[in-house]
C-alpha cells in the first residue's frame, strides 16, 4: 500500500531540511590559554575545529578592553600573552580553513553598551585589534541582560560593532535568552547565532541567524520555501 502524499511529503520535508541545517552550521569551540598550556587541547582537537574563539577580551565601562593572559603552570611550558596564544594556535591549524576569531564577554559590558560614546569606541577597540592579529571577526557572549533597557542597549551595541566592522569579519552572538529579546535589526546584523550546552562551554554550534528570523517571521513552510 502506498503511503499518504501528506506522509511522503514531511519525509522528504525532513531529509531536506536536515541536509541543509549541516550545511548551514559549524562547529566552534572555545580556546581558553589555561587549558591550552596544560596541553588539555590537542592539535587534532583545533585542526578538527572550523571556527576557534579566543576568549580573552574583557570590556571596560568606557570601551576600552582588557585581556586576560594565560597562567604558566608547573611544567613552566606553555604560552604568557593572549597574542602568544594567537600565533601558537595559528601555527597548529596551519594548512585548515579554520576561522580563528576573538571572544569577548564578562567585564563591565552593561555599563559600556548602555553608552554610545563607549560602544563606539569598543567596536573601533575591537576592530584594531582584529587588523593587527590578522583574525577572522569578533564573538559577544555578554551574559547575562535582565531588563527592557539591556536588552535595548545590547542591541544598539551590535548594531554599531556591525557598523564598524563592516562586512569584512565573522560577527556572532550568544544564543542566550537574551537573543530572543534583542532586536530584529540587531539579529540581521549579525552572520551566526552561537548555541552551547552551559555545561559543556569548550564546542559550540554555529547557525545562521535567518533560520530563527525565518521561523519567527512565517510559517514553517513558507521558511522551508525561502531557504531553498
Amino acid at each position: 500500500m502506498l503511503l499518504p502524499r501528506k506522509i511522503v511529503f514531511f519525509l522528504l520535508l525532513f531529509v531536506g531540511l536536515s541536509l541543509y541545517a549541516q550545511q548551514n552550521c559549524f562547529i566552534s569551540s572555545y580556546v581558553r590559554g589555561n587549558f591550552y598550556n596544560r596541553g588539555r587541547i590537542s592539535a587534532e582537537s583545533l585542526r578538527a575545529s572550523d571556527d576557534l574563539i579566543f576568549l580573552n577580551v574583557r570590556p571596560n565601562k568606557d570601551g576600552s578592553l582588557s585581556f586576560e593572559n594565560p597562567r604558566i603552570f608547573e611544567n613552566g611550558k606553555g604560552v604568557t600573552s593572549w597574542e602568544e596564544l594567537i600565533k601558537s594556535v595559528r601555527a597548529d591549524v596551519k594548512g585548515t580553513k579554520t576561522k580563528l576569531r576573538l571572544g569577548a564577554a564578562s567585564g563591565e559590558w552593561k555599563a559600556m553598551v548602555a553608552d554610545e560614546a563607549a560602544r563606539v569606541a569598543f567596536a573601533k577597540n575591537i576592530k584594531k585589534i582584529l587588523e593587527k592579529n590578522k583574525l577572522d571577526g569578533i564573538d559577544l557572549d555578554f551574559e547575562w541582560a535582565e531588563t527592557e533597557k539591556e536588552y535595548e542597549d545590547y542591541s544598539l551595541a551590535i548594531l554599531k560593532m556591525r557598523e564598524v566592522l563592516g562586512d569584512k569579519y565573522v560577527f556572532s552572538v550568544s544564543l542566550h535568552p537574551v537573543c530572543y529579546k534583542i532586536s530584529k535589526e540587531a539579529i540581521a546584523a549579525v552572520d551566526f547565532l552561537r548555541r552551547f550546552a552551559s555545561r559543556w562551554r569548550n564546542t559550540v554550534r554555529i547557525y545562521r541567524w535567518r533560520w530563527l528570523m525565518a521561523f519567527q517571521r512565517k510559517s514553517w513552510w513558507q521558511a522551508f520555501l525561502s531557504m531553498a
